[in-house]
């Protein structure tokens, strides 16, 4: 499923907004990195040419559909 830009925007938004530590991975490269793990590219490779760990990666990954699960429950509901 392909995640839009306003939703992507709102992700990191609120990572930014949030106290403690800037994100590693700015707006662009969030999106360089949805786009390149929908096509089937490994968590691995995308961390070496970003120059971030695999485990940045993956917790960019596991909280963004975190992120768009809470926010698809919440619009469920207000529906």
């Amino acid at each position: 499923m392909p995640i839009d830009d306003s939703a992507l925007a709102a992700f990191h938004a609120l990572q930014i907004s949030r106290p403690g530590r800037k994100p590693k991975l700015s707006f662009m490269q969030q999106r360089e990195t949805l786009d390149r793990l929908a096509a089937g590219e490994s968590q691995r490779s995308i961390a070496r040419d970003l120059r971030v760990s695999q485990a940045t990666i993956w917790r960019f990954d596991s909280g963004l559909a975190e992120f768009l699960r809470d926010t698809n429950h919440v619009l469920n509901h207000a529906a």
